[in-house]
């Protein structure tokens, strides 16, 4: 068979302008072997066209089955409102338990008791000599208070050296420029080594 005629006929079958004997034609060229490499992209297709007349339908009640199927009326149970009210039950429960166990846990400290309320008295009579106590118990929280930040002038010691420090990082990043210049200097050798 011509080639050049199978081209034209493929092109007039895609364009829609065939008929149905250059259709067959067309069919029989590409269930041969022998077929051309720029035009076995197209033998899958005339192939499954060939073995489509062979595939069975489905019998007159197919649409009637699935239509059935379709207006079938199925229960579909949800289970979310039921979990809902068993975690809506248990939440109320426990707040319930809870509130019961502060009632009884306060109830024994007598604060809901007014009876056995607590009272704060003044244990000086004399103001001048509570404000001496007040003053003397802040003078040695104080004092005690001074003895613990002695330890953090050594830290702010440390906090300066630690600054010091921070010049090696510098020299650290120049340390690495270097690399990078000793690693451009050893390709530039390999380059001018082959050449």
């Amino acid at each position: 068979m011509n080639l050049q005629r199978i081209e034209l006929l493929i092109e007039k079958y895609f364009n829609g302008e065939t008929s149905l004997a250059e259709e067959n034609e067309l069919r029989l060229y590409f269930l041969k072997e022998n077929i051309p490499v720029h035009l076995k992209m197209y033998k899958n297709i005339f192939k499954y066209f060939s073995e489509s007349h062979t595939e069975k339908l489905p019998d007159e009640n197919f649409d009637k089955k699935i239509l059935d199927k379709i207006n079938k009326d199925q229960t579909i149970t949800n289970n979310k409102p039921r979990r809902i009210k068993l975690y809506l039950i248990t939440s109320v429960a426990a707040c319930i338990l809870l509130l019961i166990g502060l009632f009884f846990q306060f109830k024994n400290k007598n604060l809901f008791n007014s009876k056995h309320k607590i009272q704060f008295a003044d244990t000086y009579n004399d103001p001048q000599l509570a404000y001496a106590e007040t003053k003397k118990a802040l003078c040695m929280i104080s004092s005690n208070f001074n003895m613990g930040t002695k330890d953090l002038k050594k830290l702010s010691q440390f906090n300066s050296g630690m600054k010091e420090l921070n010049s090696i990082t510098v020299f650290e990043t120049g340390i690495k420029n270097l690399n990078k210049l000793s690693i451009f200097n050893e390709s530039q050798k390999l380059i001018t080594n082959k050449n």
